[in-house]
């Protein structure tokens, strides 16, 4: 069975002996700590795990609240359990509301006190633990997509809303970019889901590799991706990063026994050329993409707002 490690911070010594009788008393497998000041709590706390802490609010270095309030803060995980005087109770549950797990009666701490503040705390603790999982499971299936990992179309449109408030703020250029696999529908009907689900996630993996560390890549949908390049300087900077995406992507890959070339149709939009909404800079980038497609493939095109046509774009040669 596990031993439970609990810290018991207590500069009283004969409430520190009692709680110490009556723990060893509750269970062989709790293995027991005592400590008498804030200071020596935090440090012990930052050197060893805990399950619990037991702690006295009124201590030689930290009193009341913000005794709690400082352990709970430097160790948000650890279950607490507080220890007051019969005229303090009411501190005591102020404690819970800021997330004590329980509180003790110093005057009025046995054995059956002690057993049930320590099954809830821990038990709670627990639960707590579990839900935290829980809710990060779901914030995952809710903001990622389950194929690729990366972030879906939900997740990428409140990044790009937040990229693009920064950029404003900070006055630094932005690009969106938009890409499709060429030809990706040949795949699945030849050679199956399944090798179309693996050249999407190698081409993630390809795509992830050439973008830097502040950028944000998600899958948009079906083998369409977007980007978002922060901080990018021009035309130049951006068409860069693009060609070297596109030249990444286009080495062979094995799907099954055929050695298959994947190619990308890229679209551009920067801001503030563009536009500076979501909206017009994903329409944009979106555009140009539809229009690299329909001239073959294997391009990279940026928006031009500058023409009579509604969307002229300027165009690059195929890479030989």
């Amino acid at each position: 069975m596990e031993n439970i490690s609990i810290l018991i911070v207590e500069d009283d010594a004969d409430s520190a002996y009692l709680i110490n009788k009556w723990l060893a008393y509750e269970n062989q497998n709790f293995h027991l700590e005592s400590v008498d000041s804030l200071s020596k709590t935090l440090k012990l706390l930052s050197e060893k795990p805990f399950h619990l802490v037991i702690l006295d609010l009124y201590l030689p270095d930290s009193e009341g609240l913000e005794t709690f309030k400082k352990v709970n803060a430097a160790h948000p995980n650890i279950p607490i359990v507080v220890l007051s005087g019969l005229n303090d109770e009411t501190l005591a549950i102020e404690a819970i509301g800021l997330g004590a797990q329980d509180y003790l009666i110093k005057s009025k701490v046995d054995h059956f006190a002690l057993q049930r503040a320590l099954k809830y705390a821990l038990g709670r603790g627990r639960i707590l633990e579990q839900w935290k999982k829980s809710w990060h499971d779901q914030y995952l299936l809710a903001t990622h997509d389950a194929l690729t990992g990366l972030p879906n179309r939900s997740l990428f449109q409140d990044r790009l809303t937040q990229s693009l408030n920064q950029a404003k703020r900070y006055s630094f250029g932005l690009g969106v970019l938009f890409a499709d696999i060429d030809d990706f529908k040949k795949v699945n009907d030849t050679l199956g889901h399944l090798m179309g689900d693996h050249l999407l996630r190698e081409v993630a993996k390809r795509f992830e590799e050439n973008l830097r560390a502040g950028d944000t890549l998600a899958r948009w949908g079906g083998d369409e991706f977007t980007a978002i390049l922060y901080k990018i300087k021009d035309a130049e900077s951006i068409l860069s990063i693009a060609h070297r995406i596109l030249s990444t992507i286009a080495i062979p890959v094995l799907l099954g026994e055929q050695m298959l070339t994947p190619n990308l149709s890229i679209g551009l939009s920067l801001f503030p050329q563009h536009g500076e909404s979501p909206p017009e800079l994903l329409q944009f980038a979106d555009k140009a993409m539809y229009e690299a497609k329909k001239a073959g493939g294997q391009q990279i095109l940026i928006y031009d707002p500058h023409s009579h046509l509604s969307h002229t774009l300027l165009r690059l040669k195929k890479r030989s």
